[in-house]
């Protein structure tokens, strides 16, 4: 397999594996997020990231794109192991879901089913409207 890493300010080097370094683009960020075979969302466990929403596994899951992740911050509220990602905890981990993942495509269609009907059903636009409408109606009472 090939790491494809979009956004790094720096180059990335692993021992072993390709590693294609690409520029972030703003206009083609959903594009490039959908050219992703497996998404990952290595965090650390740290003061600063758990104040991190959770935003990079919301949008591999909008774009149906399995991934592994740590499970830091506000990822806790809607990464289900096993159902809509995989979570991984050590180096391990890492290995044995990127190992399954690559040689199980059933496995990575129905974490990306799972995880694009969640945010569908959770995160969309059509899901928020109610609420969004009821916070702008509270504020003109």
């Amino acid at each position: 397999f090939r790491l494809r890493v979009r956004g790094s300010s720096r180059p990335v080097e692993m021992k072993g594996v390709e590693v294609e370094t690409l520029p972030w683009r703003r206009d083609h960020e959903i594009d490039d997020f959908a050219e992703f075979d497996i998404g990952l969302g290595p965090i650390e466990s740290d003061t600063w990231a758990e104040g991190k929403s959770g935003f990079k596994q919301l949008q591999y899951m909008a774009v149906g794109v399995p991934m592994v992740t740590s499970l830091v911050g506000g990822a806790r509220d809607f990464i289900v192991d096993g159902e809509n990602g995989l979570v991984a905890h050590t180096p391990d981990d890492w290995y044995r879901h990127l190992r399954a993942l690559l040689s199980d495509q059933g496995l990575r269609a129905r974490l990306a089913s799972n995880g694009r009907r969640l945010v569908e059903q959770r995160y969309s636009l059509e899901a928020q409207a109610p609420t969004f409408v009821e916070v702008v109606r509270s504020v003109m009472r």
